[in-house]
């Protein structure tokens, strides 16, 4: 008698444990009941958990609840949704819209396009050139210094200014490599010591002329990288 009070009990027991649980799954949306679990109510209407936005159902293969709005998959950004023309940046944080016409997103912000790189020039990895640029020179050093870094040898004989202008440009390319430019003008001033001196005073002129395309060239190793750098930013733009 005991054991069948015991099954009796035990069998009771699971039944309202079950109950408990239905109770706890299921739930009423109007005159309609749903497993709570798995579905959701959702303006009156029993929908699939993950399908309702703000009381409106929405297919989540080709739509997405952006904000208590319905839009497009993937035109959502930081809960924002996005305008006609724009993209969301999520290389930031947090994501930010943009247009991709105007401006480059990039981890560190947002620049606009045809405009200066930031001092920091690596913070656009993907530079390209600058259509709206135009790149220029100004011969050998910057005005003011021409005693400093005058346009010919001591001879007198040759002209530097072609190098000095091609190096100008050469640091104007978009994305060009500083060591390439300043090995090209160092080949370019030795050059034209070579080809310029005249027979009578080669002896000289040549180790004289080629002291002083050293002096140039070690001038620009040391003190150039700032102007490199500002040519870079003023040559590209942060992406295409």
């Amino acid at each position: 008698m005991q054991a069948e009070y015991k099954t009796i009990f035990i069998l009771g027991s699971l039944a309202f444990l079950s109950l408990q649980v239905l109770k706890a799954e299921t739930a009423c949306c109007g005159d309609a009941q749903y497993d709570s679990s798995v579905e959701d109510c959702c303006g009156g209407v029993v929908v699939p958990i993950g399908h309702c936005c703000s009381g409106q159902e929405f297919d989540p293969e080709t739509e997405e609840c952006c904000g208590g709005t319905i839009v497009e998959k993937g035109r959502c950004c930081n809960n924002r949704p996005l305008e006609e023309g724009f993209e969301c940046c999520n290389e930031l944080t947090p994501p930010s819209p943009y247009n991709p016409e105007t401006t480059c997103c990039t981890s560190s912000a947002l620049y606009a396009k045809g405009t200066m790189l930031p001092e920091d020039i690596t913070k656009c990895p993907n530079r390209v050139a600058n259509p709206n640029y135009h790149p220029d020179s100004n011969g050998c050093g910057t005005p003011g210094w021409e005693y400093i870094v005058p346009k010919t040898d001591v001879t007198l004989t040759v002209s530097f200014t072609e190098c000095c202008n091609t190096h100008d440009i050469c640091y104007q390319i978009c994305n060009a490599v500083r060591a390439d430019c300043d090995t090209g003008f160092f080949n370019c001033l030795h050059g034209a010591c070579y080809a310029q001196i005249p027979p009578v005073l080669a002896i000289i002129g040549i180790p004289l002329c080629a002291t002083r395309a050293g002096i140039y060239y070690l001038a620009v190793d040391v003190g150039a990288e700032a102007g490199f750098n500002d040519a870079q930013r003023r040559a590209c733009q942060c992406c295409p």
